[in-house]
C-alpha cells in the first residue's frame, strides 16, 4: 500500500514531498553559506532531516512524477549554482536509494502481467477511431 498521509493521493503527496525537499534543499543551501552564524549548523542540520524525512516520505508514496519532478528540480538547482554541486549530488544520491530500496518497488518495475500501457494505446486507439466516425456530432455519453 502507498502512503498518503493527509493528502488525498499518494501522487499528490509525492508531489508535495518533491516540493518540500527542494524548498528544504534551498534552505540548507542558504543556511550553509552563512557559516560565521552561530545558527547556520543547527539550520542547516534541521534542513537536511527535513530532506531526509521528505526523500522517505516520497519514495514511500511510490509516486513516479513526485520522483522524477524532484530529480529534475535538484539537478536544475545544482545547474543554476543555487544549491552547491556536493548537496545536489548527496539529494539526488538520497533520492536514487530511497526510491530503490522503498517498499513500493513495484510500482516502479511493472509485473508482467500488467497491461496498463497496452490498454491506454487500446483506449486511444478507439477514442480516434470514434473521434473519425463522429467528428462533428459526437457519440454522447452512452
Amino acid at each position: 500500500m502507498r502512503w498518503c498521509g493527509p493528502f488525498p493521493s499518494p501522487n499528490v503527496a509525492g508531489l508535495e514531498m518533491a516540493i518540500m525537499l527542494v524548498i528544504a534543499l534551498l534552505a540548507a543551501g542558504w543556511a550553509w553559506s552563512k557559516r560565521p552564524s552561530r545558527w547556520a549548523l543547527p539550520c542547516a542540520m534541521a534542513c537536511w532531516c527535513a530532506i531526509a524525512a521528505a526523500t522517505v516520505l516520497l519514495a514511500l508514496t511510490g509516486s513516479r512524477a513526485g520522483t522524477l519532478a524532484a530529480i529534475v528540480a535538484v539537478a536544475a538547482l545544482a545547474a543554476l549554482r543555487s544549491v552547491p554541486w556536493r548537496a545536489a549530488g548527496v539529494a539526488l544520491l538520497a533520492i536514487v536509494g530511497a526510491t530503490v530500496f522503498a517498499p513500493s518497488l513495484d510500482r516502479f518495475v511493472p509485473a508482467n502481467d500488467d497491461r496498463s500501457v497496452s490498454s491506454r494505446v487500446e483506449l486511444w486507439t478507439g477514442t480516434l477511431a470514434l473521434i473519425a466516425d463522429h467528428p462533428w456530432s459526437g457519440v454522447g455519453r452512452d
